[in-house]
């Protein structure tokens, strides 16, 4: 509920204008000024300023707005309704405050972020968390998410009591009647059309004294879930003013922008105005532990083809490397396994995420080398002498692998000539995926 307040002197409500009427008299009016002077209360300038909030509550979704003329000094239309005021007539401001209901938007249907797993012993596996919305009792039927995996409660437990029923505010251990996939981050729900997506739209209020840029990436607090997640790109920013909307690439401490925030697993979403704990996060520096920004989701991103896509090339992002997948045939003379090995090493030791593959035949390599660059893992896949199919699967390489490296001669045999080369064919950057408006 909003409050706006129009009048004199001390004023209550959320939004405040103040006019002073006696503009409005003639000077042939003039007279000593005294506090009965002041009390003269314009409807038309009133209505002037109805007019600009209810413009206001639309523009910013609001529900549920009164607005009221009142003077804090002389009590009109405070604790009763104003004979100055004749024109006016709503109710005053304690008759409004009185009656409001403070539960009057109510989310739908039943939902629990797990906060943890407690199993005593092995016969009692327990869900435990602070029910935000509905209730639940012993015989419904939930949903696990992101797993979507359906149960019925087998028990409910308050503090140490075995209940039937609880409802929202109770923290509460729910058991149910078989083993589903849950762990602290996942939601029980019924009913409530909550959302499994790996990307969302949010408005962020940036409080770092660095400068927000696309890419980068961050922990991402969403209900009870805490996930790796990258800021893919900043939509526009907003002025807090105005409410304009404005192109950026960039945001700075106290800023606030429309951004969209992928994240390296599935999550349990849903819109702020639907759901208030699934709609809010925040996200935390990686290296500081700081609370960088903190943020409402405003539209949960349907996950498909695409969503798979920037799934994969956040995984790469966040090992700070591009996928490649880098062949060795040992058919060449200045190429050993032991070479491979040692690059390998050398790779590791630089922070590099790598897999030395040396299939066997009938190994559906191609396949394999996708699931693993998919991963954002480096491929250095060793080609033995007597492989069958080897031109096949080089050629098949082209259609699976991030990346193809055909050798220079000056490079075979030098491993650190090798790893200088792997490395910077694998360096991270936005214009190798796109991060800042593909990802």
């Amino acid at each position: 509920m909003g409050v706006s307040a129009y009048g004199y002197g001390l004023i209550c409500g959320t939004v405040t204008f103040y006019h002073h009427n006696t503009r409005r008299r003639k000077r042939k009016e003039a007279r000593p000024l005294t506090l009965e002077a002041f009390v003269v209360y314009s409807e038309e300038r009133f209505r002037e300023i109805e007019k600009q909030i209810e413009a206001l509550k639309a523009e910013l979704g609001l529900e549920n707005v009164y607005i009221v003329p009142v003077s804090a000094t002389e009590g009109d239309n405070v604790t009763k309704a104003s004979d100055n005021m004749t024109w006016y007539e709503g109710k005053p401001i304690l008759s409004i405050l009185e009656q409001v209901d403070i539960d009057e938007n109510q989310e739908e249907g039943f939902y629990l972020p797990v906060q943890r797993v407690c199993r005593p012993n092995h016969q009692f596996r327990g869900f435990q968390g602070q029910i935000e919305s509905g209730s639940i009792k012993v015989g419904d039927e939930i949903t696990a998410l992101p797993s979507m995996e359906k149960a019925h409660v087998k028990s409910i437990h308050v503090t140490d009591k075995d209940v039937q029923s609880a409802e929202k505010g109770q923290p509460v251990t729910i058991q149910l009647d078989r083993e589903v996939d849950v762990s602290r981050g996942c939601v029980l729900s019924a009913g409530a059309g909550e959302k499994v997506t790996s990307s969302v739209e949010a408005t962020l209020l940036w409080m770092d004294d660095d400068k927000l840029e696309s890419g980068k990436n961050y922990f991402v607090k969403l209900g009870t879930r805490l996930v790796p997640g990258i800021v893919s790109k900043i939509l526009y920013s907003i002025d807090v003013n105005t409410g304009e909307q404005k192109p950026a690439d960039s945001l700075g401490k106290n800023e606030i922008a429309e951004c969209e925030i992928t994240f390296v697993d599935r999550v349990v979403a849903d819109e702020f105005k639907d759901h208030k704990t699934l709609g809010e996060l925040i996200l935390i520096d990686r290296v500081t532990n700081m609370t960088s920004a903190c943020g409402v989701v405003t539209e949960v991103k349907e996950d498909g083809q695409e969503a798979g896509k920037k799934a994969d090339q956040l995984r790469a992002v966040i090992k700070g490397q591009r996928a490649a997948t880098i062949p060795f045939d040992l058919a060449d003379d200045n190429i050993t396994r032991s070479f491979v090995e040692q690059v390998e090493k050398e790779l590791t030791l630089g922070g590099r995420h790598t897999y030395l593959y040396a299939p066997k035949d009938d190994e559906p390599v191609g396949i394999v080398v996708r699931h693993l660059n998919r991963a954002g893992i480096i491929v250095l896949l060793v080609l033995n002498k007597d492989l069958k199919n080897k031109e096949e699967i080089k050629n098949s390489l082209s259609k699976y692998s991030k990346y193809i490296k055909n050798w220079e001669e000056g490079e075979k045999g030098d491993v650190d000539s090798t790893v200088q080369t792997v490395r910077k064919i694998t360096e991270y950057a936005e214009d190798v995926y796109g991060v800042a408006s593909h990802i």
